[in-house]
């Protein structure tokens, strides 16, 4: 009998290294889990404003970044939709002014076209507006801010709430 030669082609997909987490966060409800790649569609699966997760005491050293979809508790991401560096960095991202009270309307109209928000704008008790590049909109209400002055000093502690964005 005949040798017949095949070949079997796999995939691998490397995700870049994750930083360990500090603090205590604790998600109090958290998003659903990722479809697949395969089932993955560029369309929302949950209709614009639907809260995806309310979490509490998150806590992002400096240069760390965190992914607003997947774990924001716990994981951190090399390019992830909010960054601590020098300035706070996202997509999109406006401090709202001392009185205005966040959400999602609030969030998603008021958020400007800015990709930084200087350290000295970021105070206790101060909400912040971030549309990431998926479309997602989060609130962020800061607990504890230490600028720090070195790479690797300094921590943003805040709670954050996330809708879905529009289509």
């Amino acid at each position: 009998m005949p040798v017949r030669p095949f070949v079997v082609v796999a995939s691998l997909a490397l995700v870049p290294g994750l930083a360990s987490c500090e603090g205590s966060g604790k998600a109090v409800s958290t998003p659903s889990s990722t479809p697949s790649s395969a089932t993955t569609s560029l369309k929302p699966s949950k209709p614009a404003g639907t809260q995806i997760g309310h979490y509490k005491d998150i806590v992002l050293s400096r240069s760390l970044e965190l992914r607003f979809d997947d774990d924001p508790v716990n994981k951190r991401a090399v390019d992830g939709d909010l960054g601590f560096l020098g300035e706070i960095k996202a997509h999109r991202i406006s401090p709202l002014p001392g009185s205005t009270r966040g959400g999602y309307q609030v969030c998603r109209d008021r958020t400007g076209q800015s990709k930084t928000l200087s350290f000295k704008a970021v105070t206790v008790g101060r909400s912040v507006c971030v549309i990431t590049e998926s479309g997602l909109v989060g609130l962020l209400k800061v607990r504890q801010f230490q600028y720090g002055h070195r790479d690797d000093r300094g921590i943003l502690r805040f709670d954050l709430t996330v809708w879905q964005g529009p289509a």
